[in-house]
């Protein structure tokens, strides 16, 4: 089940939420809050409070002739407890 959490997505907008304790995690598209919020919970052993979703738009590339859409993805901003870290970010 971890698998469908992709990754850990850090860019300088999101390192300005860290004092917040938001982090934000690229994740699958069937993935649902609840379901968000206990692999995160059973994974790193911290307490979340809320989980907030939504799924970016599409992207058109092009590459010499070529022109396509990149994969769409979910994004997902987790806020932890007050005296909790994520221990990737210790």
């Amino acid at each position: 089940m971890i698998d469908l959490i992709r990754s850990v997505s850090i860019t300088q907008k999101n390192t300005t939420l860290y004092g917040k304790r938001q982090y934000s995690f690229t994740v699958d598209l069937r993935v649902t809050k609840p379901q968000i919020k206990a692999l995160l919970e059973e994974f790193y052993d911290v307490e979340i409070i809320a989980v907030n979703t939504h799924i970016l738009p599409r992207k058109q590339y092009s590459r010499g002739r070529s022109k396509g859409l990149r994969t769409r993805y979910k994004k997902a901003i987790v806020t932890l407890q007050v005296k909790e870290r994520l221990p990737i970010f210790r």
